[in-house]
């Protein structure tokens, strides 16, 4: 039977101690801080506009919160290419290709098209993301 001492939970059921065979009893040492400093993430990004690579050395900032979705993630690329390089929403809906390549340190990547409006509800934590390439397109109108 495992007991959680820190659950607050207790049973009344009385246990004979002949029946023990062994107690084990597994503590956590590390120290649990309460009020930890609010650490700042960042991951660079690269932007490929038209074919033409620019390393931008520019970083997107997760401060408090380090867990975000794709959903938030594409409006924070798409806020970066409106101010940074002037691409408007009309412009990514016309482009011919635009989306952006999530790479993860484990050596996976996430392909996310920027003019989507279906998101998966996964969860990405800053800390797990590499570097992210953006790549628009524009077209005609």
């Amino acid at each position: 039977k495992v007991i959680d001492l820190k659950s607050g939970i207790y049973t009344a059921n009385l246990i004979n101690s002949s029946d023990i065979k062994s107690i084990n009893i597994n503590v956590d040492t590390k120290k649990h801080i309460e009020n930890k400093a609010k650490r700042n993430y960042q991951v660079p990004y690269s932007i490929n506009l038209n074919g033409t690579s620019t390393n931008i050395l520019s970083n997107l900032s997760f401060s408090n919160k380090p867990w975000t979705n794709y959903k938030n993630l594409t409006s924070q690329i798409k806020s970066v290419l409106k101010h940074d390089r002037g691409i408007s929403e009309q412009d990514l809906k016309y482009a011919k290709k635009a989306y952006y390549t999530v790479y993860f340190k484990n050596g996976g990547k996430r392909i996310l098209q920027l003019n989507s409006k279906n998101y998966t509800a996964n969860l990405v934590h800053a800390k797990d993301v590499k570097r992210i390439e953006i790549t628009v397109k524009t077209g005609t109108k």
